[in-house]
């Protein structure tokens, strides 16, 4: 059975992906801005916009839970069923799915105030002017 999933495109994950970006979607019309009013009615700066911007902190968070948890499920049914893993296959266990989310969010936030992606699109532009 793990030889037939493991040979189909991983739809679940692809799913648990498009939740992820639904919901962070979802939150970013709530909120408005960048001249999208809100569907909320809350206004830029508000008590209320900073409420829907924090509380993507927690959902995204509920949402990481829920994948590591789905993560760790699949890790132990595979070793309970003698799965033998090959090089470059990732063994999730407690430790990869707490430092994993962990690395990504330190990245993430290093990626924003640093303008890392933007360098990197306008850096192979300004190479071929």
């Amino acid at each position: 059975r793990e030889v037939e999933e493991e040979a189909r495109p991983p739809w679940g994950d692809a799913l648990v992906l498009l939740r992820a970006w639904a919901v962070v979607y979802l939150l970013a019309l709530l909120k408005g801005g960048h001249g999208a009013p809100s569907l909320l009615g809350v206004a830029c700066g508000s008590a209320g916009y900073w409420a829907v911007v924090v509380l993507n902190l927690p959902i995204l968070a509920l949402l990481t839970a829920v994948a590591a948890r789905g993560r760790l499920r699949t890790h132990r049914s595979r070793v309970q069923m003698g799965y033998a893993y090959v090089e470059g296959d990732v063994e999730w266990d407690v430790d990869k799915v707490v430092r994993l989310p962990a690395l990504v969010c330190v990245g993430a936030i290093a990626a924003g105030m640093l303008g890392v992606g933007g360098g990197m699109i306008l850096g192979q532009i300004f190479t071929e002017l």
